[in-house]
């Protein structure tokens, strides 16, 4: 067993993380120039090009500390602890930036197999390594002196080859899976501009609302750190916050006395939406359809919706319209690490199509969501048994 350090590249800045806040701020954003990858860019831990923004050469020069290339490894290190991926294009990029809620590893091609080492981190081992090091605060953080202290078993080169290649192979059928979700998605989006058009354009010309004007309320969780319990009431992050559902299993959980108290301004209920506000996965929706008591930490803000005016699903795919997602990410202030505000989400413009025609989307959504459910469910068998593989993998019994 080695350390992460250990195995990385020996070179300078083998492993380092983002620049401090106020070194990258939202004004050094250029229309083109030298890419700066984010937190979002990691999705089921690969690597995603998308939504890309850019600093100018100079301000990348300043920054060079914290540049990356292909081959190598991207980590979350503030907010969605853990998540990873291998930089696999950039484009026709040399180097990119990284922000602060991101660190980079340069793993050594002597001593590690890149693809063995990212199996690793996403490996539960590894990731509880990371979540237990986190800081216990409201948006946790790791420290880069954590992340060099990452144990790392550490095989024959030929043997972690080997490895490598049978968890590629059980990984591609997880892989279709999700792609199967996917394309459910975009079938979502395609119904949706087929029925309502492009929510921009409007070419409808349905009516026009604010998001406070068609909801009873729009607030976000608790700020201050809170006590966490072994038992009690989960109480919901960012990382607990999916794209098509909340998992409260692993959330951390408050005491029953403290969670109802912050359910008194806070109070998540079946149709409601919750959106990530901060954080590696900012944007991030899905709607309430599970029937039990949770609370709110403060990066994750609640939608409870007015129903008379406006269907869950009609919002939840109008705001993962990109367009809409656009605008949301725009919701942010001068630091380079994107939020989104209340004021801004409640003054954010949508199209209000009569609740009828919502409601015929409802049900639409409806039966597809009941086939997701198929294929989340066969996803969650094959994570299941893709643990187990690493767990004998990194124990020598494969």
């Amino acid at each position: 067993m080695k350390t992460l350090k250990e195995v990385a590249a020996p070179i300078p800045n083998a492993i380092v993380d983002g620049p401090f806040g106020s070194n990258l701020k939202l004004s050094d954003y250029v229309e083109s120039g030298i890419p700066v990858l984010q937190g979002k860019n990691i999705t089921n831990d690969t690597f995603d090009w998308f939504d890309i923004r850019f600093i100018s050469e100079i301000k990348a020069n300043e920054l060079k500390r914290s540049s990356v290339r292909v081959g190598d490894i991207l980590l979350v290190k503030i907010g969605s602890i853990g998540y990873s991926a291998i930089v696999d294009s950039l484009q026709e990029f040399s180097f990119a930036i990284i922000p602060a809620n991101l660190a980079k590893i340069t793993p050594n091609p002597e001593s590690v197999d890149t693809k063995y080492l990212h199996h690793w981190l996403t490996s539960p081992s590894a990731k509880n390594y990371l979540l237990s090091s986190a800081s216990k605060t409201a948006q946790p953080a790791l420290s880069l002196g954590k992340i060099k202290e990452l144990p790392v078993p550490v095989p024959p080169l030929p043997e972690q080859h080997r490895i490598a290649a049978i968890l590629d192979q059980a990984d591609a059928l997880r892989a279709k899976r999700r792609e199967a979700l996917a394309q459910l998605d975009s079938l979502t989006q395609s119904i949706f501009i087929e029925m309502f058009g492009d929510p921009k354009s409007n070419p409808k010309n349905w009516p026009l609302q604010k998001l406070e004007e068609v909801t009873l309320k729009i607030t976000d969780g608790e700020h201050l750190n809170p006590e966490f319990s072994e038992e009690g009431m989960p109480i919901v992050m960012a990382g607990n916050v999916l794209e098509d559902s909340i998992e409260t299993y692993f959330a951390k959980k408050v005491e029953i006395g403290l969670g109802e108290k912050f359910r008194k301004k806070c109070n998540p209920e079946i149709g409601d939406l919750l959106v990530v506000s901060r954080g590696a996965t900012i944007g991030r929706m899905c709607e309430v359809t599970i029937d039990e008591k949770f609370c709110l930490m403060g990066s994750v803000i609640l939608l409870k919706l007015h129903r008379q005016k406006i269907e869950p699903s009609f919002l939840n795919a109008l705001l993962k319209h990109p367009v809409m997602r656009s605008n949301l990410y725009k919701t942010s202030g001068s630091s380079a690490q994107q939020a989104i505000y209340l004021k801004d989400l409640k003054n954010l413009v949508c199209i209000v199509p009569p609740i009828t025609l919502q409601v015929q989307f409802a049900k639409q959504m409806d039966t597809i969501s009941k086939i997701k459910a198929i294929h989340a469910k066969s996803l969650n068998e094959l994570n299941s048994l893709f643990s187990s593989l690493q767990h004998r993998a990194f124990r020598g019994e494969l």
